[in-house]
């Protein structure tokens, strides 16, 4: 039996992330690979070293830093967080117990490299300049072992001028590139002087029957305790999204349910319920029995479409902006034929009562079996 190793993120509070990253191992076991995640991030265990790069990334980090610092949690809902963090750390526990596989030391990485057989970029925005982590692309991997990616992201449409020496370099040992927005192909393309596949978001490799199968044994919310018809609001993002849902809240008078990443929240609106205390499989329980929903969240608005839901999708980023996350959500709801759905005026809200989505995994089946096609192909090669 194979062993694989995941580069992903795959720990913290955001449903998509933990959810993609549980998917492609998902995937891989019920394929029969003994799969391994990578984790933590190591130190000073780089193979090779562009200072520029380390600089940029360094002062980067230093910036994220200090912006999520001053985004604090409403205090009032310590307890809730608390418990929500639980339920995570729940989740991990059960899906992870014995699948790390920590490269912290060189002792460590040494050991990575003697016994593991393929290492996977999984998917996500792993990639992303402004938040990149080199172990993500995997700089302790010599040049003689298997290294591929699946679903890997850059989430940006270019890569700064700083970068793109360390990038062609890093990615020169990848035997195959598979990312998930036809931007981030290009890019790389570009870039590497590769050939590198656009494939399916990670979660897509879980056909929806067994997303069902997965919220009967793992979600315990209780939907019971919610108003029948309801919107379910989920932002990343922090930008002012309330008079749309306002103006959404009173045209249909559905009660409104909001699921923050709780973290980033930096207050809590009083005229409306919080629901907090849930696992990432009590998520897509919510989207799944859910009237409507409104996010700005890439993942959300695949599960709401995959589970045939009435969908608003309001723009996390401005399109100008370089660090313009929006394309993903452009690509793929181009994929299913619902572009129609992103709001591009918040000050209206206008529904379409029948218009839910009917048809994405008709949409989506082809691509997603081209993808676990060109997955299984290099994982099943043996590397010479």
């Amino acid at each position: 039996m194979k062993k694989v190793l995941i580069a992903t993120w795959y720990l913290g509070n955001n449903y998509g992330t933990v959810l993609q990253a549980y998917s492609l191992k998902r995937f891989l076991e019920k394929e029969e690979f003994q799969v391994f995640m990578q984790y933590p991030h190591g130190k000073e265990t780089h193979s090779y070293h562009d200072y520029v790069a380390t600089f940029m990334n360094k002062l980067i980090f230093r910036l994220n830093t200090k912006k999520s610092l001053r985004k604090k949690s409403d205090n009032s809902h310590k307890e809730e967080i608390e418990q929500q963090r639980e339920k995570f750390e729940e989740f991990f526990t059960d899906v992870y117990k014995g699948k790390h596989f920590s490269i912290t030391t060189g002792e460590k990485t040494k050991k990575a490299k003697e016994q593991i057989d393929v290492f996977i970029s999984g998917g996500d925005q792993i990639w992303n300049p402004y938040f990149l982590n080199r172990h993500m692309l995997f700089d302790y991997v010599d040049n003689d072992k298997k290294v591929i990616s699946f679903g890997t992201s850059i989430g940006v449409k270019k890569i700064p001028l700083y970068y793109k020496k360390f990038y062609r370099v890093m990615l020169s040992k990848y035997h195959f590139i598979g990312v998930r927005e036809e931007s981030s192909r290009i890019e790389l393309e570009k870039i590497t002087q590769k050939k590198v596949s656009k494939v399916v978001d990670p979660t897509l490799l879980v056909g929806i029957e067994e997303w069902n199968e997965d919220i009967k044994k793992y979600s315990r919310i209780n939907l019971d305790n919610l108003e029948h018809d309801y919107i379910l609001c989920y932002f990343v993002g922090d930008r002012d999204y309330w008079d749309y849902v306002k103006a959404m809240q009173l045209e249909t008078g559905y009660k409104v349910y909001i699921l923050p990443i709780t973290q980033s929240m930096q207050e809590y609106r009083k005229d409306y319920e919080y629901i907090i205390d849930t696992s990432p499989l009590d998520f897509l329980h919510l989207i799944k029995n859910a009237k409507i929903v409104c996010t700005d969240s890439y993942h959300a608005t695949v599960f709401a479409t995959r589970f045939m839901k009435e969908i608003y999708v309001l723009k996390r980023f401005s399109n100008k902006s370089k660090k313009s996350q929006n394309g993903r959500l452009y690509e793929y709801l181009k994929t299913i034929g619902r572009l129609d759905i992103i709001v591009n005026d918040e000050n209206v809200f206008h529904r379409n009562i029948n218009d839910k989505i009917n048809n994405a995994e008709e949409y989506l089946e082809s691509i997603t079996n081209q993808s676990k096609e060109l997955l299984l192909k290099e994982l099943k090669e043996d590397y010479e």
